[in-house]
């Protein structure tokens, strides 16, 4: 939490930084996406800080460990596990560079959208006043639609990226299982470790 709150403070100072450094046209062209940035996006780092993280972390000690007791009480399941876990990874890092690109596609698309209907709220009495406000709903629409598209394209690599993960693993346990089954049914393994 502590560092989440650093992080942020952090980068709302640099943004801040950068948007004095700024050309002042462009950044008045931009206000919303600045306000989006700066307090949308920043403020959502701090899940990643207090969840995602140690998750993180978890995710790299745990496996380490249970490879270590596997390996110490059977080192042939052992080495299985130790030949498809990798692959998990080396499809979920093909997978990340795929959805990579959708991602940015889909926070250029966020802060298009956020920026533009902050720019029509703060210039809602000058569109009534040029009956152009009737216009802007039909921008916005094709703006969140770019955005649905986005988010879709995302989802699907997510839900991908899931299914291999889960294919993997189960291949794996599977194979340890059949391994093990065939052990314990030819008398190579005992029910009782020692």
């Amino acid at each position: 939490a502590h560092l989440s709150v650093h992080v942020k403070t952090t980068l709302r100072r640099m943004l801040l930084k950068r948007l004095i450094q700024s050309d002042q046209i462009a950044v008045q062209r931009q206000v919303g996406e600045w306000i989006q940035i700066t307090y949308g996006d920043v403020e959502n780092i701090k899940p990643f800080f207090r969840l995602a993280l140690p998750q993180m972390v978890s995710a790299v000690v745990l496996p380490i460990c249970i490879l270590i007791v596997v390996l110490w009480f059977d080192w042939i399941s052992g080495l299985i596990l130790l030949i498809t876990a990798p692959l998990i990874s080396f499809f979920m890092i093909l997978l990340g560079r795929i959805s990579k690109s959708k991602a940015l596609r889909q926070w250029k698309a966020l802060h298009q959208l956020g920026g533009h209907f902050y720019d029509i709220l703060s210039g809602l009495t000058t569109l009534k006043w040029f009956n152009r406000s009737r216009f802007q709903v039909g921008v916005v629409a094709k703006v969140g639609e770019a955005y649905r598209r986005a988010v879709m394209d995302e989802l699907k690599v997510a839900f991908l990226s899931s299914f291999v993960m889960e294919l993997l693993a189960a291949l794996g346990t599977a194979m340890v299982a059949v391994e093990v089954g065939l052990r314990l049914l030819n008398g190579h393994l005992s029910f009782v470790y020692g």
